[in-house]
């Protein structure tokens, strides 16, 4: 019976090496499927980003943007619903920030060249008395200031994170 206590000891600590073993193997598994899932997400949104920030830009054509006001006037709504709807994934951005730094960056820069097109748009329609487009002026600029704070939070949030980790 003493023996078969001891052997019963033994098979604990092989057992409960044996789970420390697979415990870590899980950790590196999961660590590569999170990275492997956010480079999968920033591809996904670089893409989405992109073809909002080409179809924003193609109302910087002339032939648009002299005779055309409706088409400005819904790429100015679509935009800022767009954008709003982008925004709403901060915690996610943040998230993805922390972990890959530049292909983040370059989602949000491009996001703000589409921003920045949204807003030549509001100056145009401003310049050209456009009412309609006048209208939506003080939601586009009340969103585009809101997205300028949920950026600066992030990046105060980020090098806070990054210091005392550090």
């Amino acid at each position: 019976m003493i023996g078969s206590d001891k052997s019963t000891k033994g098979s604990k600590k092989s057992s409960t090496c044996a789970t420390a073993e697979f415990d870590e193997e899980i950790n590196e598994h999961d660590l590569h499927a999170n990275t492997t899932l956010s480079e999968t997400l920033l591809v996904d949104m670089w893409n989405v980003v992109d073809l909002f920030n080409q179809l924003i830009g193609l109302t910087k054509s002339p032939c648009l943007s002299a005779r055309n006001f409706n088409i400005l006037l819904v790429a100015i709504k679509e935009g800022k619903r767009f954008t709003e709807s982008f925004m709403k994934s901060e915690k996610l951005i943040g998230a993805l920030f922390v972990t890959n730094t530049p292909k983040t960056m370059k989602v949000v820069s491009q996001l703000q060249k589409a921003t920045r097109q949204l807003h030549s748009l509001c100056s145009h329609g401003k310049y050209h008395k456009n009412s309609q487009i006048a209208s939506e002026i003080p939601t586009i600029r009340k969103m585009l200031e809101k997205i300028i704070v949920q950026m600066k939070a992030l990046g105060i949030y980020i090098n806070v994170c990054i210091h005392t980790h550090l």
